[in-house]
């Protein structure tokens, strides 16, 4: 049975900073060049930073790339660029475009002694020298007011280096327990990577992720947890575009239906956004989806909103609740919080500029420079946008989440005096068909918790390579439903031995039914059956291992 009541809970598209992101067909054009973009840029950030720098070196003036004075220290506020031998280049771009073989490039860029920062406005260019790279994070696009002075060689050598810092909050949490204001919780998951070739892997959590989140499996204490779930975001990559050297279904009755229907192509092949149509056609719950770089929408940011005639069947059967398309990045105000989130490209390009290994530091400086896609359209592609820079941060969210990720990752970031304090929450979305990973925020205190569907389920033969490449044994198909991962109290899990031959015999049998799961918050068991599991109970009982309790 479907859960049947959710706490109430307020929604605002927060159309006029969503609509930033939007390029109504109609008004596309290509034909501007891109400088434009980075001049609206510097022009928006300019006066915060100008009054940045005047509060830290006090009498320092900025001035103009043009007009610094090699006698003296001098301020400059700028627009930087990263010359990096390992960036890719255009012929490769061309290369990737026309199938001339694959471009694989370095999973990093950045090469610090072969690598050169520049600063730029409107009057020039310096180099920049002496910079710390360990204490600050430069990418290209990021606007930085640096203090220093002119050498012999015409570089500029920095002593000091500012951010344009994060913008205000307008919106600030209640600080209140959930018990005293309850607007229920924001699940937020992304990469579900849904298509008709997908392994059983992806099949299964996809499947188990409808029923945990419609109350369907699960104790009192699980089913309590889905009801207070009073919306869903799926943060990209809902589908997945198979790679060139993928084989075709693996499914025997699948591959006989269409060599049986050879002559009926178009009836015979389901669209390739038929699965995800099927899931957000059994979800009761309302749902925002936006767009990744591998659903079928347009690939430079901002992605536009999934189209409704990709999904037909939610599109008819959602009446209730309908789907929300948005874009990518995406605004909203869910439970009196305000959300920012993107599907991931900006922080996986971010990512390759930097030493750095720890995204969720990367995702925090983000909101320091007051911009999430600074790297756009150096080497994110992006709109040429000819009026407004909308990567520019105009106000703080509470939460903002990266989608897509390899690892789940969050932290309440705080900024500003205690009198005064606004507070972020960051969080990295895993991919879901790799982890199993729910992510619930309460927008009212910004605590954060996961959710695991089958978190231990490995990567199987029938999965393409390019969704996981852990090289690790895997279970065969038949055996993907019987995997637990918890540390609960079933003897079965601390003796190997008597574990592995109950799920040997189970497979003959109506065990084969049986789903597990596990959440992170509650040391309980999620699991599905077709037969009375007092059965099970009596078949693990033994003297030597003591007993086994569902």
């Amino acid at each position: 049975m479907a859960v049947s009541t959710r706490p109430p809970q307020t929604y605002d598209p927060l159309s006029r900073l969503r609509d930033e992101f939007v390029v109504p067909f109609k008004a596309r054009s290509y034909a501007q060049q891109f400088a434009k973009v980075y001049f609206l840029r510097l022009s928006r950030l300019r006066e915060r930073l100008k009054e940045k720098c005047l509060e830290r070196w006090k009498a320092q003036t900025p001035c103009r790339v043009l007009d610094i004075d090699p006698s003296r220290i001098s301020v400059v506020i700028g627009t930087l660029y990263c010359e990096m031998k390992l960036k890719p280049n255009v012929l490769e771009d061309l290369a990737r475009e026309h199938h001339l073989g694959p471009a694989l490039g370095p999973r990093k860029w950045v090469s610090t002694d072969e690598d050169s920062i520049m600063l730029e406005d409107e009057s020039g260019r310096v180099r920049l020298v002496g910079i710390d790279r360990e204490k600050f994070t430069l990418v290209t696009g990021i606007i930085v007011g640096v203090m220093g002075r002119e050498t012999s060689k015409g570089d500029f050598q920095v002593h000091d280096l500012i951010y344009a810092g994060v913008p205000d909050q307008p919106r600030k949490p209640t600080g209140k327990k959930k018990e005293d204001l309850d607007q229920g919780l924001v699940a937020l998951v992304s990469g579900l990577d849904l298509d008709n070739n997908n392994s059983s892997r992806t099949k299964a959590r996809a499947e188990t992720l409808v029923e945990w989140l419609n109350g369907q499996i699960g104790g009192d204490e699980e089913r309590r947890l889905a009801r207070s779930v009073g919306r869903l975001v799926i943060a990209g990559n809902l589908t997945r575009v198979p790679s060139v050297n993928e084989p075709p279904v693996q499914n025997s009755k699948e591959a006989t239906k269409l060599k049986r229907s050879a002559y009926e192509p178009a009836i015979s092949a389901p669209p390739p956004t038929d699965p995800a149509d099927q899931l957000l056609s059994q979800l009761d719950l309302p749902v925002d989806l936006m767009p990744g770089p591998t659903d079928p929408t347009i690939q430079s940011l901002p992605q536009q909103a999934l189209h409704r005639c990709l999904f037909p069947k939610a599109t008819a059967l959602r009446t209730a609740h309908p789907l929300n398309h948005g874009p990518n990045p995406w605004w909203a105000e869910i439970g009196g919080a305000s959300f920012l989130g993107t599907s991931g490209q900006n922080l996986d390009d971010i990512y390759k500029y930097v030493v750095d290994e720890d995204r969720l530091s990367l995702a925090t400086q983000m909101l320091e420079w007051s911009h999430i896609a600074p790297t756009a359209p150096d080497t994110l592609h992006c709109y040429p946008f000819r009026e407004r820079d909308p990567f520019v941060l105009s106000e703080l969210p509470q939460v903002y989440f990266v989608g897509n990720q390899p690892e789940f990752k969050t932290h309440l970031q705080e900024y500003g005096p205690p009198e005064n304090r606004s507070r972020t929450r960051i969080i990295l979305l895993p991919r879901f068909s790799r982890s199993g990973t729910i992510v619930l925020v309460d927008p009212i205190s910004l605590v954060c918790q996961t959710v695991l569907l089958l978190p231990s389920l490995e990567k199987l033969p029938d999965e393409p390579d390019d969704l996981d490449s852990d090289g690790q044994d895997h279970l065969p198909p038949e055996k993907l439903v019987m995997e637990i991962d918890a540390v609960l109290p079933y003897k079965i899990i601390s003796i190997p031995g008597v574990g592995v031959g109950l799920w040997k015999d189970s497979l003959s049998s109506s065990f084969h039914h049986l789903i597990l799961c596990s959440c992170s918050s509650f040391p309980y068991l999620i699991l599905r059956s077709s037969l009375n599991l007092d059965q099970l109970h009596k078949s693990t009982t033994s003297a030597d291992h003591g007993s086994y309790w569902m």
